[in-house]
């Protein structure tokens, strides 16, 4: 297994190193091998509603979802201390009407409430904006979609504070006059006496909801709200960050990343071809960030040559179906839970619209009434630039 695990890395960042034209690919293809058979009629999916076209039971655990690191952290740069902050540049109201699911919020305990924070950076929002943003967008267009939550508590300089981090929280979904309400019907409770945490399915319990995931102590916690970020046996998760020059984006990060890929991808298949019930399988979460006093989240994501952005993209984009049609010729689309390969959850720092779409694209290959040809970029060495929001 360790060969192939070998043998199969190799294959996935061999072909990176080449650069084809845009004119020698079917844009029309999300990948070799998956060209799709378009209807006349065929439009880009709506990515405001895109899991409001997967079928009721669909499991969280099976579905490529386009994530973002530190989502609040999209403020306009001002000190020199906000550019190893800053991670994102469309807001969260753009991410989510862009197709972002996965959303990592940050707070600082301060005063009995939570600040968003990245690190000592304030972030200019808090806990109540986002709920009250949230609520805007799942009581909307969004109301058919399931949105995963990682609640983080950021840890930093938590001052002024008579109660613990949880039961603020509870405060915010059992009393605060601003979130209470919304909390209550926006946020899904899973069963308190369920002895071993399980991952919902998309359905009419979970449509127009928040999943969340919870990264903190729960020291003084009345009740669960989710499962533990940190608990190995729910969630799989990639989150290498240190970078300290050009050559670790490549030589560390992205081997990160595609091991991630390589490691884990296979097992979640193989138990879904041996009948696992899907809901038993752990959460892939694949974090593309990093960054150090070095080296900024911008530098690494964005860097014109070596940039990680690019490079997952050109993957995905270009390559994936072919290395995984080529190493596991038996995991194609008659798996049941899978309409394709499916990449997990992929969190970006500083994604756009193309990135988002490519992620989605996973899992409607083969349908007809959507056209994917403006998805991610073409050649590794496109440069990567703002896209305006749908």
């Amino acid at each position: 297994m360790q060969q192939l695990h070998r043998n199969l890395q190799l294959l996935c960042i061999a072909p990176l190193l080449l650069v084809q034209s845009a004119e020698s690919l079917n844009l029309r293809c999300p990948g070799p091998g998956v060209c799709l058979t378009l209807s006349p009629d065929a439009t880009p999916m709506n990515m405001t509603r895109w899991m409001s076209y997967l079928d009721d039971g669909t499991c969280l655990t099976t579905i490529s979802i386009p994530g973002t690191h530190d989502t609040m952290a999209f403020q306009r740069v001002k000190t020199f201390a906000d550019h190893f902050a800053n991670t994102q540049s469309g807001n969260l109201r753009q991410q989510l009407d862009a197709g972002v699911r996965f959303l990592d919020i940050r707070a600082r305990h301060y005063r009995n409430t939570f600040e968003m924070h990245h690190g000592a950076v304030y972030l200019d929002h808090n806990f109540t904006s986002v709920v009250h943003t949230l609520d805007g967008f799942l009581s909307g267009l969004g109301k058919d979609e399931v949105i995963i939550m990682r609640l983080k508590d950021e840890n930093y300089l938590p001052k002024h504070n008579k109660r613990t981090f949880a039961e603020t929280l509870e405060s915010y979904v059992l009393e605060h006059p601003d979130t209470s309400e919304i909390l209550q019907r926006i946020l899904y409770i899973p069963p308190q006496d369920q002895a071993s945490y399980k991952f919902p399915r998309v359905g009419p319990e979970t449509r127009g909801k928040i999943v969340m995931i919870q990264d903190y102590s729960t020291e003084g916690a009345t009740r669960k709200f989710g499962t533990n970020f940190k608990d190995s046996i729910r969630i799989k998760m990639q989150d290498f960050y240190i970078v300290t020059t050009t050559a670790d984006i490549v030589k560390k990060k992205w081997n990160k990343i595609v091991q991630f890929w390589v490691n884990n991808i296979p097992e979640q298949r193989r138990r879904i071809e041996t009948g696992d019930d899907c809901q038993d399988l752990p959460l892939l979460v694949n974090f593309l960030s990093a960054g150090s006093f070095l080296q900024t989240p911008r530098m690494v994501a964005l860097n014109h040559k070596r940039g990680i952005n690019n490079r997952v993209q050109h993957l995905l984009r270009n390559k994936w179906q072919t290395v995984w049609d080529t190493a596991f010729t038996s995991f194609q689309w008659g798996i049941p839970g899978l309409k394709g390969p499916t990449t997990g959850i992929v969190v970006w720092d500083f994604i756009n619209t193309k990135a988002a779409r490519l992620v989605v694209s996973f899992n409607f290959r083969g349908n007809p009434k959507f056209d994917w040809k403006e998805v991610g970029y073409s050649n590794l060495g496109d440069p990567w630039r703002y896209q305006p929001w749908n």
